[in-house]
């Protein structure tokens, strides 16, 4: 199966602006993301709407897509420039930009989930959550939960803690029930492209803020890859100084 890897990278963030080319090591964010993802999949293209971002990413050899600055997700942006580039894939792979420690592993899975027998429209990839962790962090309403059916496909994403354990005190609920901790990494059927661009609101969507809620609220097959690589993104200045320090 051909895979074309789109990685979008918009400029403005309410929390931490220009995050695409933050350094860490001596080098952006943003080619942290696109050396990972590259290594697997030769073209991968760099989906951007400022120019500040495109020009860094020519000058590390990276194949860039300008966008629409007014497009409202990254899904939007990675379709975009992929027909934009007259790409011919199978798959197209929906990398965030701010996700400088992705993993091989969860790339290779969350492709091969898409093979899968039940041929799901999407698939992305989610970790257990340490069953060591506090509540707390569980509850992040960053940290996006996701819920399966026996298939691994997902039933409901949430910023939410879901399940809900009722005969357990709060506190203990990490210990008592394995959460899924969702990736923002999404492959997509190329032949379903069409079909995921007109599913871009729904009311579930709009109440999490989660845009794969519309795909699931339209009826499509999302599987999920359950990987051990737990999702490290970029949001703040702390988490900055974090993967800096890694």
């Amino acid at each position: 199966m051909k895979v074309t890897a789109v990685i979008p990278a918009r400029y403005g963030s309410s929390r931490l602006p220009g995050k695409p080319l933050a350094e860490i090591g001596g080098r952006p964010m943003i080619q942290h993301v696109w050396q990972r993802v590259s290594q697997l999949f030769p073209r991968t293209i760099i989906a951007t709407d400022h120019t500040a971002i495109a020009d860094a990413a020519r000058r590390f050899g990276a194949e860039v897509v300008l966008t629409d600055p007014d497009i409202a997700t990254g899904t939007m942006r990675s379709i975009q420039a992929y027909r934009e580039a007259g790409c011919d894939a199978d798959i197209l792979l929906n990398v965030q930009g701010d996700e400088p420690f992705i993993s091989p592993y969860t790339l290779s899975a969350v492709v091969e989930r898409l093979n899968g027998a039940d041929h799901p429209a999407v698939a992305t990839a989610a970790t257990p959550f340490p069953h060591t962790e506090p509540y707390s962090r569980l509850a992040d309403p960053n940290r996006v939960k996701v819920v399966t059916d026996s298939a691994n496909r997902a039933i409901y994403f949430s910023r939410s803690v879901i399940p809900a354990l009722r005969s357990i005190p709060v506190a203990d609920w990490p210990r008592h029930h394995t959460y899924l901790i969702h990736h923002g990494v999404y492959a997509f059927a190329t032949d379903a492209l069409e079909a995921i661009k007109h599913a871009v609101d729904s009311p579930l969507a709009r109440a999490e803020q989660l845009e794969q809620l519309a795909w699931l609220q339209a009826g499509m097959s999302i599987g999920i890859a359950v990987v051990p690589d737990a999702p490290f993104a970029i949001d703040t200045p702390a988490d900055l100084a974090r993967a800096r320090a890694l």
